[in-house]
């Protein structure tokens, strides 16, 4: 009986060993501190949800989403998509539709991922969002500090106070040469930039109450 007994500890402790760097693994993100009209997936989201890595996050069309990933707080505006993403020492987030915002993330620790390219903090801290217009133009807003936009091997910085929409314009494949590389949501790496001046317009007010809120306001929720 007792030999039995320390067989069965021994799986147990064997078991336990061998999930444990399954669990160490899945540590979140970071955690939601507003959520209205939003969802993780199907389920509706909370205040205080933890979010991890690969989480489909999405929001109503009267919907908003703000959490703090890191360093950053980010916020996904109204009828917009998004998938967490972690590489390394970057947390990110992969525009699948609308608009997402970020505000004090640091120049190598957050960044955007979209069809035509990544943006991310110039330098130090800064406040931006980026809007997918359509699959191949997006729409880079810099309110506090500038953004790098870098993509196609093409890197552009937005200064402060300024926005751009950004068109991706493939070209064609010469028929005798094998395909293009493909990027991260199947579009053609081979191609060039079309860049004009945006608008700031009707969402500055609200971008710099959110900018106000995730640095001034305590970004913990209350239990």
């Amino acid at each position: 009986m007792r030999s039995f007994c320390r067989s069965i500890l021994v799986v147990v402790l064997a078991s336990g060993m061998m999930t444990s760097p399954a669990v160490a693994a899945a540590k979140p993100l970071g955690m939601v501190v507003l959520a209205q009209n939003a969802h993780l997936g199907e389920a509706d989201l909370a205040l205080g949800t933890n979010v991890f890595s690969g989480d489909y996050l999405q929001t109503e069309p009267r919907g908003t989403l703000r959490m703090r990933l890191g360093a950053a707080q980010v916020y996904l505006s109204a009828a917009s998509a998004a998938i967490l993403d972690q590489q390394g020492d970057t947390i990110g987030t992969k525009l699948v539709r609308g608009t997402v915002g970020f505000s004090s993330a640091p120049a190598n620790g957050f960044e955007i991922e979209t069809p035509i390219a990544t943006v991310r903090p110039a330098k130090g801290p800064a406040f931006g969002e980026v809007t997918l217009v359509n699959p191949q133009t997006i729409l880079v807003a810099a309110y506090r500090g500038s953004l790098l936009v870098k993509g196609n091997g093409i890197e552009r910085v937005i200064p402060e106070g300024s926005a751009y929409n950004i068109t991706f314009s493939p070209e064609p494949e010469p028929s005798s040469s094998s395909p293009s590389p493909q990027g991260a949501y199947g579009v053609s790496n081979h191609g060039r930039w079309l860049v004009a001046a945006g608008i700031l317009g009707g969402t500055a007010a609200i971008s710099y109450w959110v900018w106000h809120h995730t640095t001034e306001s305590d970004p913990n929720p209350q239990q």
